[in-house]
C-alpha cells in the first residue's frame, strides 16, 4: 500500500483532486454563503476514499456514514446503540467486499481493493479497508472542520529564490496554532529533484554525486 502514497503517487492525483475541488466549488459559488460541512468537508474526503479504494464516487455519501460509525468502535461496548451501528457498517461495506475482492483478483485494477485483494486473505482486506475507511474519510473531514491544518507540502518547481519563499511559508505557518504548529516541507532532494531554486538556494547535488 505505501507505494500509493509515495510523493510521486500523491503528485499524480493532483489532476483528480482539482477536478473534484472545482466541482465541489462549482457547486455552491454562485450561492453567497457555504455549508462546510455538507458542501465540502464531508463529499471531498469521502470521494477521495472511495476513488483509491475504488468504489463508485457516488456512494460517498456511505463512506461518510460509515466512517463516522467506525470512529466509534473504541466506545462500542459501553453503548448497545454505538455498537450496533458499528456492526450495520462493517456488514454494508464487506458486502461491497464480497463482490469486489473476487473480481480485482481476476482481474486487478489501480486501486487499493485490488492491491489488498491479491495480497491478503478476505478477512485481512476487510480489517484494511475499514481502516482505511474510518481514518480517510471522517478524521480529514474533522480536520477540515476544525480548521486544524497540520502540514503542507511545496510541490512543483520555482526559481523565485529564498525570500518570497520564506514569506510563503510564513504565512501558511499563521494557519497553525500553538497546539498544532503547521509543518511546511519540500521534497528536495537534489540532482533533478530540487523544487527549490534562485537567489539563497544552493545547488544540492544529487545522491549519486554525492556518494563519489
Amino acid at each position: 500500500m505505501s507505494r500509493r502514497f509515495t510523493p510521486k503517487a500523491v503528485r499524480a492525483l493532483g489532476p483528480y483532486l482539482s477536478a473534484l475541488i472545482e466541482e465541489l466549488v462549482d457547486g455552491f459559488v454562485g450561492h453567497g454563503s457555504l455549508e462546510v460541512v455538507s458542501e465540502l468537508a464531508a463529499p471531498l474526503p469521502a470521494r477521495l476514499t472511495a476513488h483509491l479504494l475504488g468504489f463508485d464516487e457516488d456512494r460517498w455519501p456511505d463512506i461518510q456514514r460509515w466512517s463516522e460509525r467506525l470512529m466509534r468502535l473504541d466506545t462500542q461496548l459501553e453503548d448497545p446503540q454505538i455498537e450496533m451501528a458499528v456492526g450495520l457498517a462493517c456488514r454494508e461495506f464487506n458486502m461491497q467486499l464480497l463482490e469486489m475482492v473476487p473480481a480485482r483478483r481476476e482481474c486487478p485494477v489501480d486501486d487499493l481493493v485490488s492491491d489488498w485483494a491479491n495480497a491478503y486473505e478476505h478477512d485481512k482486506v476487510f480489517n484494511e479497508t475499514g481502516l482505511f475507511i474510518a481514518g480517510g474519510a471522517e478524521t480529514t473531514r474533522t480536520a477540515i472542520v476544525n480548521n486544524k491544518l497540520g502540514s503542507v507540502v511545496l510541490l512543483g518547481n520555482t526559481t523565485a529564490g529564498a525570500q518570497p519563499i520564506r514569506m510563503l511559508s510564513a504565512e501558511l505557518g499563521s494557519l497553525g496554532t500553538a497546539e498544532l504548529p503547521l509543518l511546511v516541507s519540500v521534497d528536495q532532494e537534489g540532482g533533478q529533484v530540487q523544487r527549490l531554486k534562485g537567489p539563497g538556494f544552493d545547488t544540492i547535488p544529487s545522491a549519486a554525486e554525492q556518494a563519489r
